[in-house]
Protein backbone atom coordinates (compact mmCIF):
# COMPACT_ATOMS: atom_id res chain seq x y z
CA UNK A 1 0.00 0.00 0.00
CA UNK A 2 1.60 3.38 -1.25
CA UNK A 3 1.42 6.27 0.85
CA UNK A 4 -1.53 8.14 -0.45
CA UNK A 5 -3.29 4.70 -1.16
CA UNK A 6 -5.75 2.28 0.71
CA UNK A 7 -7.52 -1.09 0.88
CA UNK A 8 -11.27 -1.47 1.05
CA UNK A 9 -12.64 -4.60 2.01
CA UNK A 10 -15.83 -5.83 3.26
CA UNK A 11 -17.71 -8.93 4.85
CA UNK A 12 -20.88 -10.57 4.06
CA UNK A 13 -22.42 -9.06 7.38
CA UNK A 14 -22.65 -5.73 6.22
CA UNK A 15 -18.95 -4.63 7.63
CA UNK A 16 -16.79 -2.28 5.77
CA UNK A 17 -13.22 -1.95 6.32
CA UNK A 18 -10.58 0.84 4.43
CA UNK A 19 -7.07 -0.01 5.28
CA UNK A 20 -4.48 3.40 4.75
CA UNK A 21 -2.01 5.27 6.49
CA UNK A 22 -2.65 8.64 8.47
CA UNK A 23 0.78 10.79 9.41
CA UNK A 24 2.79 7.51 8.12
CA UNK A 25 1.16 5.09 10.61
CA UNK A 26 -1.09 2.30 9.74
CA UNK A 27 -4.68 2.93 10.54
CA UNK A 28 -8.45 0.84 9.63
CA UNK A 29 -11.55 2.46 9.81
CA UNK A 30 -14.30 0.19 10.09
CA UNK A 31 -18.38 0.53 9.97
CA UNK A 32 -20.25 -2.03 10.94
CA UNK A 33 -23.89 -2.75 11.68
CA UNK A 34 -25.06 -2.85 15.21
CA UNK A 35 -28.61 -3.20 16.15
CA UNK A 36 -30.67 -0.72 14.07
CA UNK A 37 -27.58 1.63 14.13
CA UNK A 38 -23.73 1.46 12.83
CA UNK A 39 -20.82 1.90 14.48
CA UNK A 40 -17.50 3.53 12.82
CA UNK A 41 -14.24 2.50 14.45
CA UNK A 42 -10.76 3.83 13.89
CA UNK A 43 -8.31 1.39 14.93
CA UNK A 44 -4.12 2.59 15.13
CA UNK A 45 -1.52 -0.17 13.87
CA UNK A 46 -1.86 -2.21 16.95
CA UNK A 47 -5.79 -2.45 16.84
CA UNK A 48 -6.38 -0.33 19.54
CA UNK A 49 -9.61 2.07 18.97
CA UNK A 50 -8.21 5.34 18.17
CA UNK A 51 -11.93 6.82 17.73
CA UNK A 52 -15.31 5.48 17.80
CA UNK A 53 -18.27 7.38 16.38
CA UNK A 54 -22.38 5.58 17.01
CA UNK A 55 -24.81 6.25 14.05
CA UNK A 56 -27.90 5.42 16.12
CA UNK A 57 -29.74 4.64 12.73
CA UNK A 58 -28.30 2.66 9.56
CA UNK A 59 -25.94 5.11 7.37
CA UNK A 60 -24.73 4.65 3.24
CA UNK A 61 -21.61 2.66 4.34
CA UNK A 62 -20.74 3.39 0.86
CA UNK A 63 -21.35 7.58 0.95
CA UNK A 64 -19.40 7.62 4.02
CA UNK A 65 -16.47 5.73 3.10
CA UNK A 66 -16.05 8.57 -0.17
CA UNK A 67 -16.62 11.25 2.10
CA UNK A 68 -14.04 9.57 4.30
CA UNK A 69 -11.55 8.59 1.63
CA UNK A 70 -11.85 12.97 -0.02
CA UNK A 71 -11.09 13.76 3.49
CA UNK A 72 -8.00 11.94 3.92
CA UNK A 73 -6.84 12.65 0.91
CA UNK A 74 -6.48 8.99 -0.57
CA UNK A 75 -5.79 9.27 -4.30
CA UNK A 76 -5.95 5.00 -4.96
CA UNK A 77 -8.15 2.42 -3.12
CA UNK A 78 -8.43 -0.98 -4.26
CA UNK A 79 -10.52 -4.16 -3.20
CA UNK A 80 -9.07 -6.32 -0.82
CA UNK A 81 -10.04 -9.62 0.83
CA UNK A 82 -11.87 -8.87 4.06
CA UNK A 83 -10.04 -9.81 7.22
CA UNK A 84 -11.27 -9.48 11.02
CA UNK A 85 -9.11 -6.60 13.02
CA UNK A 86 -6.95 -7.87 16.02
CA UNK A 87 -5.66 -6.54 18.82
CA UNK A 88 -2.30 -7.04 19.21
CA UNK A 89 -2.03 -7.26 23.34
CA UNK A 90 -2.79 -9.78 25.85
CA UNK A 91 -5.66 -10.26 28.28
CA UNK A 92 -4.58 -7.83 31.62
CA UNK A 93 -5.91 -10.90 33.79
CA UNK A 94 -4.76 -14.45 31.80
CA UNK A 95 -2.43 -13.69 29.46
CA UNK A 96 -4.13 -15.05 26.37
CA UNK A 97 -4.29 -13.58 22.69
CA UNK A 98 -7.89 -13.62 22.53
CA UNK A 99 -9.11 -10.36 22.99
CA UNK A 100 -12.25 -8.57 21.53
CA UNK A 101 -14.00 -5.73 21.23
CA UNK A 102 -17.14 -5.54 23.61
CA UNK A 103 -19.16 -4.44 19.83
CA UNK A 104 -18.55 -7.67 18.34
CA UNK A 105 -20.40 -9.44 21.36
CA UNK A 106 -23.49 -7.23 21.74
CA UNK A 107 -26.13 -6.40 19.39
CA UNK A 108 -28.21 -3.21 19.97
CA UNK A 109 -25.94 0.51 19.63
CA UNK A 110 -27.57 1.18 22.27
CA UNK A 111 -25.45 -1.01 24.49
CA UNK A 112 -22.55 0.42 22.77
CA UNK A 113 -19.88 1.43 25.90
CA UNK A 114 -18.27 4.72 25.72
CA UNK A 115 -14.87 3.49 26.65
CA UNK A 116 -13.00 0.84 24.45
CA UNK A 117 -13.89 -2.22 26.39
CA UNK A 118 -12.70 -5.77 25.20
CA UNK A 119 -13.44 -9.40 26.29
CA UNK A 120 -10.94 -12.24 26.93
CA UNK A 121 -12.24 -15.63 24.74
CA UNK A 122 -10.00 -17.25 27.37
CA UNK A 123 -11.41 -16.04 30.52
CA UNK A 124 -14.65 -13.67 29.85
CA UNK A 125 -12.65 -11.23 31.54
CA UNK A 126 -13.58 -7.36 30.54
CA UNK A 127 -10.79 -5.07 29.90
CA UNK A 128 -10.17 -1.44 28.78
CA UNK A 129 -7.30 0.23 27.05
CA UNK A 130 -7.81 3.77 26.35
CA UNK A 131 -5.14 5.64 24.36
CA UNK A 132 -4.53 9.47 24.87
CA UNK A 133 -5.65 10.21 21.62
CA UNK A 134 -9.34 8.66 22.16
CA UNK A 135 -9.58 10.19 25.81
CA UNK A 136 -9.18 13.35 24.31
CA UNK A 137 -11.68 13.35 21.49
CA UNK A 138 -13.94 11.95 23.97
CA UNK A 139 -13.21 15.62 26.50
CA UNK A 140 -13.33 17.41 23.46
CA UNK A 141 -16.73 16.50 22.15
CA UNK A 142 -18.37 16.39 25.19
CA UNK A 143 -16.90 19.37 27.08
CA UNK A 144 -20.93 20.70 27.39
CA UNK A 145 -20.59 17.85 30.04
CA UNK A 146 -17.94 19.56 32.42
CA UNK A 147 -18.59 22.19 34.97
CA UNK A 148 -17.40 25.80 34.18
CA UNK A 149 -14.32 25.49 36.82
CA UNK A 150 -13.38 21.91 34.91
CA UNK A 151 -14.13 23.90 31.62
CA UNK A 152 -11.50 26.44 32.73
CA UNK A 153 -8.78 23.58 33.88
CA UNK A 154 -9.25 22.29 30.24
CA UNK A 155 -8.28 25.99 28.73
CA UNK A 156 -5.50 26.25 30.94
CA UNK A 157 -3.77 23.01 30.63
CA UNK A 158 -5.00 20.63 28.73
CA UNK A 159 -2.60 17.97 29.11
CA UNK A 160 -3.11 18.10 33.58
CA UNK A 161 -6.68 17.60 32.69
CA UNK A 162 -6.87 14.97 30.15
CA UNK A 163 -4.17 13.28 33.15
CA UNK A 164 -6.63 14.19 36.05
CA UNK A 165 -10.19 12.48 33.72
CA UNK A 166 -7.34 9.30 33.52
CA UNK A 167 -6.68 8.98 36.64
CA UNK A 168 -10.10 9.29 37.72
CA UNK A 169 -10.99 6.83 34.78
CA UNK A 170 -8.56 3.96 36.21
CA UNK A 171 -10.08 4.10 39.70
CA UNK A 172 -13.66 3.60 38.34
CA UNK A 173 -12.76 0.86 36.31
CA UNK A 174 -10.48 -0.79 38.63
CA UNK A 175 -13.39 -0.44 41.45
CA UNK A 176 -15.55 -2.45 39.26
CA UNK A 177 -12.38 -5.14 39.05
CA UNK A 178 -12.18 -4.25 34.90
CA UNK A 179 -8.53 -4.26 34.32
CA UNK A 180 -6.50 -2.12 32.46
CA UNK A 181 -4.13 -3.39 29.33
CA UNK A 182 -0.71 -2.48 29.27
Amino acid sequence: MGANEATLSRNGAGKVKLEYAHDGQKRTVLWEPLGSGTVETIFDGEGAIALQRIFSDKIDKEAQVARFIKAEKIAGVRQGDYSEIRFNKKCPTCGADSLQRLAETISDSSKMPVMPIYVCGSCKGKSYYLTDSYLEHLISNNVDLFEENERKALDSDKGAFVKEIKEYIIRIFASKRIMCIK
